[in-house]
């Protein structure tokens, strides 16, 4: 079968450029993902960074091999000499009409190349390289444009930011640990997504959070005024009802966090929450996670001592995952993204600060 020559700069690879090279491996007998330099640009990436990036995302194509493509050679030329067809995507009217002059040019340059052009899928039409760059300089959602890892490198490049999450079941010493390593850590922002959500439902005056409190009064059926205790009386227990509470929240606690976020740079950004896991926010972070955990015994006196009663208590982590659910659903989601990590530690035995350096090594070893 004939072979794909697909070249372009990928700084750094979209989605609509992972789209492109597994459509092409369904019809290609082989893919050659060329990847080249224009001297007239500056890139975010060096070219073995970008071909690593695609090499993480295609490694289960096993008809694709990425390359850096020579200084100064002509994509016509190594298509001519690899009996290979280009291929191109195009989202809009102008892209086809360039890609258009470039085969009319290439199929001059060396009679016999030809040019396939695929339309991009129409939920990718907005991405771009430069899109997804200045999206994440905005601190924006960057996952809907690149991949995990991509985002990571993103983040790291542009952002100097080094996300992580740290959650764990009630009791399991999430925020002392927290404030031990804001506390010592240099550089480090909280982004505390409990904190922000009760700020959202309680308190900001904007008028997409008034109008949003009013919406969940009807759509959860709060009993009474509009309080934390008449809420968490409603959802608890009901997982439809948290349902559609995470659903209404999230754009909300999006927009916040990247209030929190947006002149951050250079640091550890830690987005901490106890239902972080159940929520769907592993994103956030790009999968990586620090896990708590605590034995029950030490956790039902943290409990008692924190005032809450015995019926409480169980209700509370009857409305949670436990450490071993939130840890499979991490990893699922690792192993779905191909990127991620997770550690569980156990703050049972020893004190927090100990707690605290171990996630800050941990930290280091996984950079």
């Amino acid at each position: 079968m004939k072979t794909a020559l697909f070249t372009g700069s990928f700084d750094p690879m979209t989605k609509g450029h992972l789209d492109l090279i597994q459509r092409s491996s369904e019809i290609f007998g082989k893919v050659i993902v060329a990847v080249g330099n224009n001297p007239a640009k500056k890139y975010t990436f060096s070219k073995e960074k970008r071909v690593e990036l695609i090499n993480n995302n295609a490694w289960n194509l096993k008809n694709v091999s990425v390359v850096e493509l020579q200084e100064g050679k002509l994509a016509a030329d190594y298509a001519y000499e690899h009996d290979a067809v280009i291929v191109k995507g195009v989202r809009v009217n102008a892209d086809f009409d360039y890609e258009k002059m470039m085969h009319e040019i290439n199929h001059l340059h060396n009679q016999g190349v030809d040019t396939i052009i695929f339309p991009s899928q129409s939920d990718l039409n907005h991405i771009s390289s430069s899109s997804a760059k200045e999206v994440c300089k905005l601190s924006g959602n960057t996952e809907d444009f690149v991949t995990l890892d991509v985002k990571y490198a993103l983040e790291r490049e542009l952002l100097g930011q080094n996300r992580i999450i740290i959650t764990g079941t009630i009791g399991s010493g999430k925020s002392s640990v927290v404030e031990e390593i804001v506390k010592n850590w240099q550089s480090v922002k909280n982004i505390d997504i409990d904190v922000i959500a009760h700020d959202i439902l309680f308190k900001r005056k904007e008028p997409a959070y008034v109008n949003l409190r009013k919406k969940l009064v009807g759509e959860l059926a709060v009993p009474g005024p509009w309080t934390r205790e008449n809420l968490s009386y409603s959802i608890f227990s009901k997982p439809e009802k948290r349902t559609i509470l995470n659903s209404l929240i999230r754009q909300p606690i999006l927009t916040r966090i990247r209030a929190e976020i947006q002149e951050f740079h250079y640091g550890l950004i830690i987005f901490n929450s106890a239902l972080i896991v159940e929520a769907g926010w592993l994103d956030l972070a790009n999968n990586r996670v620090a896990l708590l955990d605590v034995e029950s015994e030490t956790q039902h006196a943290r409990l008692l001592h924190r005032g809450y009663s015995e019926e409480e208590i169980a209700k509370r982590l009857a409305s949670q995952l436990n450490t071993k659910e939130k840890e499979s659903i991490i990893r699922s989601k690792i192993v779905k993204d191909n990127f991620g990590c997770v550690q569980i530690f156990n703050t049972t035995s020893q004190p927090v600060k100990e707690t605290a350096k171990d996630i800050l090594k941990w930290v280091g070893e996984i950079n």
